[in-house]
């Protein structure tokens, strides 16, 4: 279809045939479909990117018209998103079961993701070239968001780090390898997984979007990041957040917070 051609009808079908489509994972063995649709966040990135392409039409003169202005195809409503932040406890609950867990580089692993609020793909996607020991970070040469980003690494990390390149596969490149298949980086899911039974923390509550994830650690680390040094562009700077405007997603006020603004507030009395 002729960008020219594109109407809001036809977008609408679209969206609505993407909204009961099948949501597909993608792992080092490749793509797997799962048994969920795309969530409504994931449709409108879709509508998004789609708009971008009508409004660069519309100001080069292909187009006279948007069809997706003025309300014609509407945003899905997406959910508030994952609200779980580990607390200290939980956090040492998760060492101490990564350090028993049958794989060496699982306790590593997650304190990188608990001190740079990385992305899960980014830390099993990290090579050895990526590590500059020199300047104690982890160059990213691709995120997520189409950017380069640097990885801090914290005192421990670096010397863990150092550690395991000693020990390191000669035939890959991958920092978190599989010693199976050393040309790809380890897949995770059922040690994660384990870990987290250890720790008394699968599904340990109701609400899918309150249970713990490696998301998690992202949104953990993204707010101790916020609470502690109070400028979100610095902050920005570290989790890689492509707008302040999504990092503010990650923060919030948990109730201790709230009880302490308060209390700081209002507490000397009427």
């Amino acid at each position: 279809m002729k960008t020219g051609e594109i109407t809001r009808g036809a977008i609408n079908a679209c969206k609505a045939t993407l909204l009961v489509k099948p949501a597909v994972r993608f792992t080092p063995a490749g793509p797997i479909t799962l048994d969920k649709p795309l969530t409504p966040a994931t449709v409108n990135r879709y509508l998004a990117t789609l708009s971008s392409v009508l409004n660069f039409a519309l100001q080069r003169g292909v187009i006279d018209s948007h069809p997706m202005k003025g309300g014609a195809v509407a945003k899905e409503k997406e959910s508030e998103g994952r609200r779980r932040i580990l607390t200290p406890d939980e956090e040492q609950r998760l060492y101490a079961a990564c350090d028993a867990s049958t794989w060496p580089m699982m306790r590593l692993l997650l304190r990188v993701c608990l001190t740079t609020a990385a992305r899960k793909s980014e830390v099993l996607n990290l090579r050895w070239q990526d590590v500059d020991f020199d300047r104690s970070v982890a160059m990213l040469p691709k995120t997520k968001n189409d950017s380069s980003r640097a990885l801090p690494l914290v005192s421990d990390v670096k010397a863990a780090l150092t550690e395991a390149k000693k020990v390191r596969a000669l035939n890959s490149d991958y920092v978190f390898f599989d010693p199976r298949h050393p040309e790809r980086p380890k897949n995770i899911d059922m040690l994660w997984k384990a870990a987290r039974k250890r720790a008394g923390l699968w599904q340990d509550r109701d609400d899918p979007l309150d249970q713990v994830v490696l998301h998690t650690t992202r949104h953990t680390t993204a707010t101790k990041l916020v609470r502690s040094e109070k400028n979100l562009a610095k902050v920005q700077a570290v989790t890689g957040h492509k707008t302040l405007a999504m990092l503010n997603r990650y923060t919030h006020l948990d109730t201790d917070d709230a009880v302490e603004i308060a209390e700081r507030t209002f507490g000397s009395g009427a």
